[in-house]
């Protein structure tokens, strides 16, 4: 799977996906590779979430300025 696969899948694997990840972390479980890379579409995902947020939110600023 690569992150465009990934990302194509709806809200609820993604919820499912965050879950997984989290109870392993938490009780100190190995991930399988298949769920490190998971893991780390996870990241990235939130990572443009966090652009595109503060994206919109300067573009806010700007527009309000004029």
């Amino acid at each position: 799977m690569n992150y465009e696969d990934f990302a194509s899948r709806n809200l609820e694997y993604y919820m499912d996906m965050v879950r997984l990840v989290e109870i392993k972390t938490k009780y100190q479980m190995m991930l399988t590779e298949e769920e490190k890379s998971i893991n780390e579409f996870i990241i990235e995902v939130q990572e443009k979430n966090k652009i595109n947020a503060l994206r919109e939110r300067f573009e806010n600023i700007w527009k309000k300025s004029k």
